[in-house]
């Protein structure tokens, strides 16, 4: 994920993204992104630093455990 305010060009494909796809953010798919990015992106697109941590299992397809998320005033 990036957040950008200006941006010129257009986004390509590599193998790690294969259709990049442009959404406002009140519009994010997030339960279908990575399954701990409905912990911790709402936190960040609202302005917000985190330190997290999880463990995922075979092919980041499911999670190992809790998802741990912190909020911090600043990162050190």
């Amino acid at each position: 994920m990036f957040i950008v305010e200006h941006w010129s060009g257009r986004p390509r494909a590599t193998e790690e993204m294969i259709d990049p796809t442009w959404f406002p953010f009140d519009q994010l798919p997030v339960s279908e992104m990575m399954p701990t990015d409905p912990f911790w992106v709402p936190l960040v697109l609202s302005g917000k630093k985190i330190r997290g941590q999880a463990r995922y299992g075979p092919f980041q397809s499911e999670l190992l455990g809790p998802v741990v998320v912190n909020e911090v005033a600043d990162f050190d």
